[in-house]
């Protein structure tokens, strides 16, 4: 957790379009069947990021990565924007390349790492041919860390300063 921070929360947004997915098909096993029969072009007009999360909202279904989070970690992390500054994590405000430690990034990746490896594992374990005491292990090993989340991580920083150009 020494630097690339922005690399590590591309990653993550790469893991919440996953976990978003497999959500889906958890909820509704007819549309993983659409989305392994449809072609490309269908499958990138019906299955995008904000599609997927239609239909889970659609179906009063937990959206693990909504469409603010995603947008915060698509904007921080993946796409060029005016207004953000990469790797920008530090007291100074400046950008810093390589190995460095700064705890803003270390608290944003490492809150958002454990919410994509628990919200993508429980419906994995679930849907996986694992035996069926196996798979309720998993889904309750992820119960604590999605709790512990949502009490005290910052997925999504309220004061956006931390990760905004201010020049």
């Amino acid at each position: 957790f020494h630097g690339y921070y922005d690399e590590s929360l591309a990653l993550i947004r790469n893991i919440g379009e996953i976990a978003n997915l497999v959500n889906l098909f958890w909820c509704d096993p007819n549309k993983f069947r659409q989305w392994i029969d449809s072609d490309e072009k269908t499958r990138r007009k019906k299955f995008t990021p904000s599609g997927i999360r239609k239909m889970l909202k659609k179906n009063d279904k937990m959206i693990p990565f909504e469409e603010d989070h995603y947008g915060f970690l698509c904007e921080t992390a993946v796409h060029p924007v005016p207004h953000v500054s990469p790797n920008t994590y530090g007291k100074s405000g400046q950008p810093v390349l390589g190995l460095f430690f700064q705890k803003r990034g270390f608290q944003l990746t490492f809150w958002n790492l454990l919410w994509a490896a628990s919200v993508v594992c429980g419906p994995i374990a679930k849907m996986a041919l694992l035996e069926q005491s196996r798979a309720e292990e998993f889904v309750k090993l992820t119960i604590p860390v999605v709790e512990a989340v949502r009490e005290h991580g910052v997925l999504v920083p309220q004061n956006r300063s931390l990760v905004e150009n201010t020049n």
